[in-house]
């Protein structure tokens, strides 16, 4: 993987999901001989940081796990020296944090990027054959939500077929929050996909020094998780649509990737 740099304007939520749709949504390759090990225990801090306090409290570590959603807009990005034009395109992520890499060379919890969404067909192939399960899909508005003032009060951003949402500004909420916390470290988590064998990858954002935000929105998402579900799964039936609604963060920030193996990592 080559280094990518560029500016994305994206609003993060997290939600949950039983442990056995979650494997529903990874390819057998992901998982553990034995799939409950396939997951990392995720500290209670963080559950009640990012969900709503009756998710939170209903929330079964042995039974639960995390997801994150990612509604973004890539703004001049790609691989290259920064005086080179680069392209502007939406990218939604779908992730699960704190799982174990499945080569098993290291037990430091990652995120699997277990779809991203494009709205671009020439950075969807070249995503695909890095190792990313990859998707072309229709967004509306076009280029949420980067066309959205930096303190919009309502934020709109739908990938046709796959989910709807709608973000409402939190004015009372602001970065001291656990919950920004958490999905500030998140964004800059090491990363695997399902075709990345061995090798690893991050990006560092600027976070500290921001184009916008961060901003606390409340996200309300009808997600249809059998959109997401691995070509080769034979399941699906639990994965219909869902509703949930969480507090959500805005932020536009530059970011620079940085690759490493799997070995590398402490």
């Amino acid at each position: 993987m080559g280094t990518i740099t560029g500016t994305y304007d994206v609003i993060i939520v997290a939600f949950h999901l039983p442990r056995q749709q979650i494997l529903q949504l990874l390819p057998e390759s992901v998982k553990q001989k034995e799939q409950e090990k396939t997951f990392s225990d995720i500290p209670t801090s963080v559950t009640q940081a990012v969900l709503k306090a009756d998710a939170a409290n209903k929330f079964d570590s042995k039974q639960d796990h995390l997801v994150v959603l990612q509604l973004g807009y890539q703004m001049s990005t790609g691989p290259g020296p920064d005086w080179l034009p680069k392209l502007s395109f939406s990218e939604c992520k779908l992730e699960v944090p704190f799982l174990q890499h499945p080569s098993g060379k290291s037990k430091k919890p990652l995120t699997y990027k277990q779809t991203i969404l494009f709205s671009n067909l020439l950075i969807k192939i070249g995503s695909t054959m890095s190792g990313i399960t990859s998707k072309l899909a229709e967004f509306e508005p076009g280029a949420s939500p980067s066309i959205f003032a930096p303190e919009a009060d309502i934020i709109q951003y739908d990938a046709e077929d796959y989910l709807a949402s709608k973000s409402t500004r939190q004015s009372d909420i602001d970065k001291t929050s656990p919950s920004w916390e958490f999905f500030k470290n998140h964004s800059q988590d090491w990363w695997f996909a399902v075709g990345t064998e061995d090798k690893v990858q991050s990006f560092d954002f600027e976070l500290d020094n921001p184009l916008i935000g961060p901003e606390a929105y409340k996200v309300e998402v009808a997600l249809n998780l059998a959109a997401f579900a691995p070509e080769s799964s034979s399941d699906t039936n639990s994965l219909s649509e869902i509703k949930f609604e969480g507090l959500g963060w805005r932020s536009r920030a530059k970011f620079v990737s940085k690759a490493s193996d799997i070995n590398q990592l402490e």
